[in-house]
């Protein structure tokens, strides 16, 4: 657009302009600059040869340090002259991350309590953090449920990683001779011979959590089965005394000792992982009997139902995924419920890549509000307010889970502060921001009549409402204005009856909302207009 704005990438990414007029960058796998080794985490996968192009800082980190980063930090790439500040700045970034972030980490788990539902990868990148951080981050936790249930996620993902390279292993190994990949059968095999080892009790499983299982979460988290254990029991006692004399092949009895359900939950992050699926009873059974892993051999080849291939896409895609499942399921129907949770799982996958998107924070929030899982709805869009204290949607969206789990006095604070930035918005001339101020004035005066019998303000926010809705031009008053102004109106005559205004003049605001409503809402009118008729027959009985 004629003007000039500088980009810190690494050298080989590229930026082309095309015959269309638009630029286009490629090879940008290493934008995001490197995480450096750090003095206070000596783990074995920072001195892994070459780390620096492939352990890198996540996006959110960035964006909560604010600070522009060199992407070839470290590297050879770098200018002489140049090296020792870049260097100097990425190591500080990544100190901070893994001396400061980790410890408030640590401490908002404490502080929240045990929750094995929790999504903790979402919370990992949220706060700047990444999965290979796990290791690190266990040793600040004092919670002694918290450091198992961030066990069992390593362990899951360890188990994973072994699994993963096995399959790749089966495909180059039993290609026929016309270069035909196997059977789906032989891929399920693996799946079941390594659940079998990890999760049944054998004398294989011993050797594999002694042996494999143990050097990857060593490689991929710098955690040890048995030395690393010794670091989290630092509050002494019994629990130090045990960890001390646990070795790797009692450690699946040690978690369960702690968490019954340690195996279950490790096969639960294995399903979400490798998606894997299993008669629903069955599943049920794996979930909630943890003596069906006592045996030696707990899954069998043709139980599983299916193994379903897992395709990566762009967090964009992710998103508008989702949202055109979330408008389908806006028509209602049976199949509602069901495209919510595919709409949820779409918006989940799409801040995978970024954890402070507040569009896909605000928009998996509302599927959850609408499921009725309003504890999950209310950790995202608190998330999503967060990182966007500005979005006046997201603060409704908010007010109103806080609203329906009644959370009143938070609710109606946050109400408030969307209903100033709506008047504020409208000051300075955003006329799209009419609807919305409409809707935050009737949630805010329906949590000052529900909690306070305050009608005399709440028959000033409307007449606000509706004076500011007067007096907007034509083409500023959408159907959504119409709709809660018709609403604001019949509120308008309810809250003045109830502060003992003239009943004349209560049916006046009455009448006109079922007017304006039948006018122009005619399909949603029944419902509304036995309400208003109803309420309006109440007024007109009244005798003083």
């Amino acid at each position: 657009r004629g003007g000039e704005i500088n980009l810190f990438t690494p050298i080989d990414m590229e930026v082309h302009l095309l015959d269309d007029g638009r630029f286009y960058a490629i090879d940008c796998s290493r934008l995001m600059p490197p995480e450096l080794p750090c003095a206070h985490s000596t783990v074995s996968y920072r001195s892994a040869k070459g780390s620096i192009y492939y352990n890198l800082l996540r996006p959110e980190a960035l964006l909560l340090n604010g600070q522009a980063l060199c992407s070839d930090a470290r590297s050879s790439f770098v200018p002489e002259k140049d090296r020792i500040e870049y260097n100097r700045d990425v190591q500080s970034v990544t100190h901070h991350l893994l001396c400061c972030k980790t410890v408030e980490f640590a401490a908002f788990l404490d502080a929240r309590g045990y929750d094995e539902e929790l999504p903790l990868p979402f919370f990992l990148h949220y706060h700047g953090l990444c999965i290979r951080h796990l290791g690190i981050l266990r040793t600040k936790l004092q919670n002694p449920r918290w450091r198992v249930l961030l066990e069992i996620e390593m362990i899951a993902r360890a188990i994973k990683v072994i699994i993963r390279r096995e399959l790749r292993a089966t495909k180059n190994s039993s290609r026929t001779s016309e270069g035909t990949l196997p059977s789906e059968v032989a891929y399920r095999e693996v799946i079941i011979r390594y659940l079998n080892i990890s999760l049944g009790n054998s004398s294989r499983g011993v050797e594999f959590w002694r042996t494999a299982l143990r050097r990857e979460l060593i490689k991929k988290f710098g955690f040890h089965l048995v030395e690393a254990r010794n670091d989290g029991a630092s509050d002494g006692g019994a629990e130090a005394a045990r960890a001390r004399s646990t070795g790797p092949c009692q450690y699946k009895e040690y978690l369960e000792s702690v968490e019954e359900r340690a195996r279950s939950l490790i096969l639960v992050r294995l399903q979400r992982m490798l998606w894997l699926f299993w008669p629903s009873d069955q599943w049920r059974e794996y979930l909630n009997n943890p003596k069906v892993f006592r045996v030696q051999a707990p899954f069998h080849l043709y139980d599983m139902v299916d193994v379903v291939p897992r395709i990566k896409s762009l967090d964009v895609m992710y998103y508008s995924t989702g949202i055109v499942l979330a408008c389908q399921a806006l028509r209602g129907g049976s199949r509602m419920r069901m495209l919510l949770f595919k709409s949820a799982e779409r918006f989940r996958m799409c801040l995978h890549g970024n954890a402070r998107n507040s569009a896909a924070l605000g928009s998996l929030g509302t599927c959850l509000y609408y499921l009725q899982l309003q504890r999950n709805a209310l950790d995202y869009l608190q998330c999503g307010v967060d990182a966007d204290p500005k979005n006046v949607e997201l603060v409704v969206l908010l007010a109103m889970t806080l609203y329906k789990q009644r959370r009143f006095d938070r609710s109606r604070e946050l109400f408030e502060k969307a209903h100033s930035q709506c008047r504020a918005n409208l000051v300075a001339g955003q006329t799209g921001a009419l609807g919305l101020f409409g809707f935050t004035t009737a949630c805010m005066a329906r949590c000052l009549v529900e909690r306070n019998d305050d009608f005399s303000r709440s028959v000033a926010l409307y007449e606000e409402f509706l004076s500011a809705a007067s007096g907007a031009s034509v083409t500023a008053v959408s159907r959504a204005v119409e709709f809660w102004r018709a609403v604001c109106e019949h509120n308008l005559g309810c809250a003045e009856f109830m502060a003992g205004a003239e009943p004349a003049r209560a049916k006046r605001y009455v009448r006109a909302s079922i007017s304006r409503m039948e006018g122009s809402f005619a399909p949603a009118f029944p419902t509304y207009g036995r309400v208003a008729k109803a309420n309006l027959d109440q007024i007109a009985a009244y005798k003083p």
